[in-house]
């Protein structure tokens, strides 16, 4: 089963929401998706001036209230933060940025006053730095209102330590490409339950992951990590970026060359859920636990579908592939069974997307050359 991540959602690609769990929420989530343009967590830069701006005012524009608190999780209790310099940050559908800045009182709590409409088309965020970082809090829509208070937690960080768990390992194989190439998309959904944000040292990434052998052209996908952040050298995947306690997806993409008929995963310290998705009805996926489950369907397009649970650390798995074939489309031997889980169907939005825009601009290519 999957670790229980209390309050936490990820936003796939903007197509799908993926809860994972529900038991126990706590207070210590300051985020549940990374703020669109913003990030969840970045450096902490030099200090500047304040920003005191003032945001345009719509004819049917309210003054609203943000309000809440600052406060340190640490050793699982609440310490406030006075004294800190807490960040109103405004995302328009045309532009975004801070707004205002106040220092907490001495029981961390804070407060601004905006104007905006309620359409639901604005959304504010609040941020403070600590420990070298800036921390952000979850959206905060003025379609509902904004009276709700805001918890801002912020993390003590670390370098050491075990790393960070993989919860769930997700690989999606495309079908082939016209020149016989595939591309495969890969999701780890890290939890971090430490209550520290996970930082890279000198000597030790924030997480690592090996690559398989014989890929070609790596390169970051559609995640929490930016590419920036990222390296692929040696085999291996290695982020830079901190990861902040909940969840953090990573996501990478790589290249198959014609004919390769076989993808071997290399283990990576275990996961509490493994799933292979193959575009090509002959594809066959197997390792320790691994089994077959009904075919699964995303934009017209048909997938075989693998899961294990509990896969253990030295846990490898084998993709047997076809030789690529002239033909094209949806394979008729599959049919879709049910509807696809959750954590499916964001994967799938993800890697199919992206997939198909690539396949629209070479058609495009073709068609003017």
């Amino acid at each position: 089963m999957l670790r229980n991540v209390a309050g936490v959602a990820l936003r796939l690609s903007g197509v799908a929401l993926l809860a994972l769990g529900t038991a126990g929420a706590g207070r210590g989530q300051s985020r549940s998706v990374p703020a669109p343009g913003v990030g969840a967590i970045s450096p902490q830069p030099k200090a500047t001036a304040q920003p005191k701006t003032t945001p345009a005012k719509s004819a049917e524009a309210h003054h609203q209230e943000v309000a809440g608190r600052v406060y340190v999780l640490r050793d699982g209790r609440d310490v406030n933060l006075g004294g800190a310099w807490v960040t109103l940050h405004r995302v328009g559908a045309s532009d975004a940025g801070p707004v205002d800045s106040v220092r907490s009182d001495s029981r961390g709590r804070f407060r601004f006053i905006v104007a905006d409409s309620l359409d639901g088309s604005i959304a504010y965020f609040v941020s403070a730095p600590w420990a070298g970082l800036t921390n952000f809090s979850a959206r905060i829509s003025t379609e509902a209102g904004l009276g709700s208070p805001v918890d801002l937690a912020l993390y003590d960080t670390t370098s050491t330590g075990p790393p960070v768990p993989v919860a769930s390992r997700h690989i999606v194989v495309g079908a082939p490409r016209v020149d016989g190439t595939r591309t495969v998309n890969e999701l780890f959904v890290l939890l971090n339950g430490s209550g520290r944000t996970r930082i890279s040292s000198a000597h030790r990434p924030s997480f690592d992951a090996a690559l398989p052998d014989g890929v070609m052209n790596a390169r970051s996908g559609d995640g929490d990590i930016p590419a920036a952040a990222l390296s692929f050298s040696a085999g291996q995947v290695r982020a830079s970026a901190p990861i902040p306690p909940g969840a953090t997806r990573v996501a990478i993409e790589y290249d198959l060359a014609r004919g390769a008929g076989r993808l071997s995963v290399p283990p990576n310290r275990g996961s509490d859920l493994v799933e292979i998705l193959v575009e090509d009805s002959a594809g066959v996926a197997s390792g320790p636990g691994l089994r077959e489950e009904a075919p699964a369907a995303a934009s017209g397009r048909l997938f075989r579908r693998f899961l294990a649970n509990n896969a253990p650390d030295t846990a490898r798995f084998a993709i047997l592939l076809p030789a690529p074939r002239a033909a094209s489309g949806a394979d008729p031997v599959l049919v879709v069974v049910g509807v696809v889980g959750v954590v499916l169907a964001g994967v799938l939005f993800i890697s199919i997307r992206r997939a198909d825009e690539r396949t629209r601009s070479a058609s495009r290519e073709r068609a003017s050359s």
